[in-house]
């Protein structure tokens, strides 16, 4: 026990100035009277009472004693050591990710994480600061050196899921530099965090990480996808079991409240199982919903669209690569090629159907209608410079449906176009220039191939017919329906001419809605994995409605454990540990509070037998 003010111990001195007045106070006087007589009633009454006279001076002083003990002890303040942190700094790192939401013992692992922050409060020194970081995908700054612990933990029993890939690199970074050139520590609270993982460059303070390495019990629908059939449909899920034991599940299979098929599976230990299901009836969507009683139930549902059966225009224009036009003609769609007219310009006729591959052609040419863009002219809105040789390997950035099954980290690009756009998203970059984007141009989704097929040897390799496929298959879905994003993703879409209003609402249940500005055409998916519904309403009130999902990014699919882990500051900077403090002072007040109400009523208790 410490003694935050133990400069009022000089109050001490009433204890022995409070038993002098009792040892020293006169306890009768002299009076000469004529007779005794009257009094040996009042003798004989005093003398049976003598033993609780005694006793209630003797009780009087120490009960008078004890109050005055715990008045001085509420006034130094006394408290109880905790378990200090180094610094002046305390920086918390909160993994907000889906897979945070898997249940450990009775609680989510993320509620666990958040009593555990709220002890390490509660240790903390005099003086000592949190800052709080959020681990999303671009990490948010939720607190910067507060030493208010109330409004620390309000904050902390206030923090929900994001549901968001977290990004662990960036977020360690941030945390340095916060505490540069100062002294303290970061805790990192997540469920899977690997030691070999982390960049020892971030680490100039402790680094703390807490984690579980508790094995947790889950079966995951991996994926689900539907394809029509003649006049059914067909449907494929995968399902991976994660757990040490064989595990009975349900698959069902709805639309709306109707059931379309169900099924009744049992999967072995640590493996996966492929499950068809067929003759389904044709429908615009179809939600696989998963029976099984697991510790993380997010990954137990998906949705999928089913594409009509019609084929895509596919029309070639500019210096477009052989590779590319044999690409395409085994996709069994139709490929027309144009060509410049005498002026060198290119004339397209709209099609609703078509998707474009574009070589070389200036922006100012580039039709209405999704496309893809290879070796793009210098003209236009994306900064176009000069070729620049690349020395780093290739490194997918983001994950897209057009780069499924496709392996780029063997790929060799010689040179490539810098460009500088927000309306595009790196999905596959060299050092930091983006050889691979994706993203928007006037409403229409472009794919952005910002390097020449001859500088480089991927037409050679297996994914890249694939990827030709799957970028076909994407913008052909985009015109239909909106789609497949991420948790809290941003994306331009196209909206109805003039429109009025448009609102982003769950179409099966209530999990919460997006945000979508009208102005720049740029919707926010909900945070929450789930099926939901853009409704839009134009001039002369035309509406549309679209359909889009939110999945779980691929890395939350699945629940990993880890052990908790400590590092030691890169250069060997410490500081000295600050005691945390448990104030006990308001029990000794209220202590002596109790004893001051019974001291008053033995006191006049005596009053009342004299």
């Amino acid at each position: 026990m410490g003694f935050f003010s133990p400069s009022f111990f000089w109050l001490s001195g009433f204890l022995a100035v409070l038993v002098a007045m009792y040892l020293f106070r006169k306890q009768f006087e002299e009076k000469v009277i004529p007779s005794t007589l009257l009094w040996e009633q009042v003798i004989q009454e005093w003398q049976a009472n003598k033993w609780w006279r005694k006793l209630q001076q003797s009780l009087l002083l120490l009960l008078q004693l004890l109050f005055l003990i715990l008045l001085i002890f509420s006034l130094v303040k006394p408290y109880l050591p905790g378990k200090g942190i180094e610094g002046e700094q305390l920086v918390v790192i909160m993994d907000t990710s889906a897979s945070m939401n898997a249940k450990e013992n009775d609680k989510t692992k993320f509620e666990a994480s958040k009593i555990k922050v709220k002890e390490l409060v509660d240790n903390l020194g005099s003086g000592q600061e949190v800052t709080v970081i959020a681990a999303q995908q671009s990490p948010h700054l939720l607190m910067a050196r507060e030493s208010d612990k109330h409004k620390i933990k309000r904050l902390i029993d206030g923090l929900k899921l994001s549901y968001e890939e977290q990004n662990m690199d960036e977020s360690l970074s941030l945390a340095a530099s916060l505490i540069h050139n100062e002294t303290g520590e970061i805790h990192v609270f997540t469920d899977y965090l690997k030691k070999e993982t982390i960049d020892r460059r971030f680490i100039s303070s402790m680094l703390v990480v807490h984690q579980t390495d508790g094995m947790a019990n889950n079966v995951s629908l991996r994926t689900f996808g539907v394809a029509r059939n003649g006049d059914a449909v067909s449907a494929v899920a995968t399902m991976v079991n994660e757990s040490n034991e064989p595990v009975s599940f349900g698959l069902t299979v709805l639309n709306g409240e109707d059931v379309l098929e169900e099924k009744k599976e049992t999967i072995p230990a640590n493996s996966s199982k492929l499950i068809k299901m067929e003759g389904m009836p044709i429908k615009d969507y179809y939600k696989a919903m998963l029976d099984v009683s697991d510790d993380y139930g997010l990954d137990n549902e998906k949705f999928a669209f089913l594409e009509e059966q019609r084929s895509s225009e596919i029309i070639l224009a500019g210096n477009t690569s052989p590779f590319i036009e044999k690409a395409v003609s085994f996709l069994g769609e139709d490929v027309t090629a144009v060509s410049p007219d005498q002026n060198g310009e290119y004339h397209f006729v709209q099609s609703k159907e078509a998707v474009y591959f574009l070589s070389n052609i200036p922006e100012t040419q580039w039709p209405k209608g999704p496309k893809v863009i290879v070796s793009p002219a210098k003209e236009g809105r994306y900064n176009m410079k000069d070729k620049k040789e690349l020395s780093d390997k290739l490194t997918v950035v983001q994950e897209d449906p057009v780069l499924e099954f496709v392996e780029m980290e063997n790929v060799f690009i010689q040179k490539a176009f810098p460009i500088q756009s927000s309306d595009l998203s790196p999905l596959v970059v060299s050092g930091d220039i983006p050889v691979i984007s994706k993203g928007q141009h006037n409403g229409d989704t472009v794919i952005f191939l910002s390097f020449d097929l001859k500088d480089s040897d991927w037409p050679l390799h297996p994914g890249f017919p694939i990827f030709i496929r799957n970028s076909v298959e994407e913008l052909t879905v985009q015109k239909k329906m909106l789609g497949y994003f991420q948790p809290s993703e941003q994306r331009e879409v196209s909206l109805l001419s003039g429109v009025k209003k448009a609102r982003v609402h769950s179409a099966d249940k209530e999990n919460g809605t997006g945000e979508i500005n009208l102005n720049a055409g740029m919707l926010k998916a909900p945070s929450e994995p789930g099926f939901y519904q853009l409704e839009e309403t134009g001039e002369g009130g035309k509406t549309r409605s679209r359909y889009l999902t939110v999945s779980l990014p691929e890395h939350e699919q699945s629940v990993k454990s880890g052990k908790p882990f400590s590092i030691e500051a890169g250069d060997n900077r410490r500081a000295p540990e600050q005691t945390g403090l448990h104030f006990i002072w308001k029990w000794f007040a209220l202590f002596a509070f109790i004893i001051l109400v019974i001291e008053w009523e033995v006191y006049r208790r005596g009053l009342s037998i004299r």
